[in-house]
């Protein structure tokens, strides 16, 4: 019996591998589409035998990374107009 704090809420034990038979349920996509994901994002996979599995922790972090918005380096306006007065002459 598991004491685990989602354990005593109920909830259904969290995946720690992706496989073929939970692709679905823990990712949302089928094992096709989260090996090529996987693939692309530069996750690579276990292998127990021929079965291969991704670790969920780290599928997801790399997901999450993927999707995190690009910052754009803030620009000092005005340094930007001097500098191309200056370099005008």
């Amino acid at each position: 019996m598991s004491t685990s704090k989602d354990a005593r809420r109920g909830d259904p034990p969290a995946a720690q591998y992706v496989g073929r038979d939970n692709a679905v349920a823990v990712i949302g996509r089928s094992w096709r589409a989260v090996q090529d994901l996987a693939g692309a994002l530069g996750v690579r996979p276990r292998r127990v035998g021929r079965i291969a599995l991704y670790l969920a922790a780290e599928l997801v972090a790399a997901i999450e990374k993927a999707n995190e918005p690009a910052v754009e380096p803030e620009v000092d306006e005005l340094e930007s107009m001097r500098e191309r007065v200056r370099r005008a002459g």
